[in-house]
């Protein structure tokens, strides 16, 4: 869905502000600046009650899972958001997490779909990997802590037996894991959890507990990161992967570019030592 579609939509929704929709449409269309777009979306919210399903955090959350084409400017909305004296109280890491855990359950009723049709694909196998890649660039611009929710999507795609061909339900996983190590493979390799162990309190280690295919130690380690690599390799092999509809991309040539970005992570630390990278990026 582009964002015209989704704008028009909208509209319909009572709890989205008129004053606030025109703001982002002005926005989205380059008429103004992020920073005009976030006075005006904010003044415009602040003048109705407080909704959890208002255009800031989850109107904007929702546009983003059907429309990954903003998802840029997006991201430069949500920093001008944040910067501003009078942002918002509510917590846009709340609002992602429940954003997040209602497209996730409607992946569950995914899982036994074996054929897409390729005229009319279901929109959420493009959706869930459309919110990852958000994430993946909120991540990357320090706006959002989603560090965990990352690596278990990651252990979920990477370390799960893969039916032959795989089923959509995979190929949709697939493609959303791949979304970190394309736009935030620092993130991945650096992410504050990976010093968690099984002996540390809390559930810092737990991400990934479930795995099948990985037969090392728990939490994060430079083995099990070669072994993800091992996988997109894989990954990128499996020719039946090119056939799956629907999901917009090819997952092999997102293996591909996951490979890639891990390369570059590796080759930055190497150069410049985990300090400057995790300062400087790649």
């Amino acid at each position: 869905m582009k964002y015209s579609a989704w704008l028009a939509d909208a509209r319909q929704i009572h709890s989205y502000e008129p004053v606030a929709l025109d703001a982002l449409s002005s926005y989205l269309n380059y008429e103004v600046s992020s920073h005009d777009a976030a006075k005006s979306i904010v003044a415009a919210e602040a003048r109705v009650p407080p909704l959890q399903g208002g255009l800031i955090w989850g109107g904007l959350l929702s546009l983003a899972a059907n429309d990954p084409e903003v998802h840029e400017q997006l991201v430069d909305l949500i920093k001008a958001i944040m910067s501003l004296p009078n942002k918002p109280q509510y917590p846009l890491g709340t609002a992602w997490r429940d954003t997040h855990d209602s497209i996730w359950s409607e992946t569950i009723d995914f899982k036994n779909v074996r054929k897409i049709d390729r005229h009319n694909p279901d929109p959420l196998i493009k959706r869930w990997p459309a919110y990852h890649a958000l994430t993946a660039r909120l991540m990357a611009a320090s706006l959002l802590d989603a560090h965990y929710i990352a690596l278990t999507q990651i252990v979920h795609a990477l370390e799960t037996h893969l039916a032959y061909p795989p089923t959509p339900y995979q190929a949709m996983n697939i493609a959303a894991a791949a979304q970190y190590f394309i736009l935030c493979p620092v993130e991945v390799y650096l992410n504050p959890l990976r010093t968690k162990h099984q002996d540390d309190p809390g559930y810092g280690w737990k991400w990934g507990e479930d795995m099948e295919l990985w037969k090392g130690k728990l939490g994060w380690s430079a083995e099990r990161w070669a072994f993800w690599k091992r996988r997109w390799a894989e990954v990128r092999e499996m020719e039946a992967l090119s056939e799956l509809a629907g999901l917009g991309d090819d997952v092999r040539e997102l293996a591909r570019r996951a490979e890639v970005g891990m390369d570059k992570v590796e080759r930055a630390v190497a150069k410049k030592g985990e300090t400057k990278v995790r300062r400087e990026g790649v």
